[in-house]
């Protein structure tokens, strides 16, 4: 239990005001393309942002006249009726159960490297859409994804293997699943893919 805890805390120490102030650049970036992204599409759909923790996005969302679906098992409050407090390994299995709409899955700040990928084939269906961002692998993104790591000041173990997971950065080329299209774009220091299924 005490290593659970640790990690939830980590968890929800990497979204703290004064540790996403080194990760600025990348989270301007990543709001401006998804709401770019969401504004071409021609219909609404339900945007599934995973590890929203208190709702990421919501309001950006919101705007965009989007449904909005939050994911995340450590979230620090329940007011959200739109946050689901689950990991997205289990939402992957009651997906059909929750939301059997055709929906814009976004895997934000690098969130698919803490995602245990070989649970998730089975979520997606026809129509749906993934955006998955990732720190770019460029000696200046990985300067801003170390700078954004460092600010922790975390010596733990525990904190050592979130970080080693975070270096990952998983490409949705590491999901076993076919897309029709998927398209990819850099914008120093995130690279971003977008999956049609």
């Amino acid at each position: 239990m005490y290593w659970l805890n640790m990690v939830q805390n980590i968890y929800k120490n990497m979204l703290k005001a004064s540790n996403k102030i080194a990760a600025a650049s990348f989270l301007n970036n990543e709001l401006t393309f998804i709401e770019n992204i969401l504004s071409g599409l021609k219909s609404r759909m339900t945007v599934v942002v995973v590890g929203c923790h208190d709702g990421m996005y919501y309001e950006n969302i919101k705007k965009l006249r989007f449904n909005y679906i939050g994911i995340d098992p450590y979230i620090n409050s329940q007011r959200n009726p739109h946050i689901l407090r689950m990991s997205f390994e289990t939402y992957a299995k009651k997906r059909r159960e929750i939301n059997k709409n055709k929906s814009v899955f976004v895997f934000w700040f690098n969130v698919l490297s803490h995602i245990d990928i070989s649970v998730i084939n089975d979520c997606f269906i026809g129509g749906d859409i993934i955006i998955n961002s990732l720190w770019g692998n460029k000696e200046a993104d990985i300067n801003v994804r170390d700078e954004y790591y460092s600010a922790f000041n975390d010596k733990s173990q525990q904190y050592q293997t979130v970080f080693q997971a975070a270096k990952k950065s998983y490409s949705l080329n590491n999901i076993d699943m076919k897309f029709k299209t998927i398209d990819c774009f850099y914008n120093s220091p995130n690279y971003f893919e977008v999956a049609y299924i």
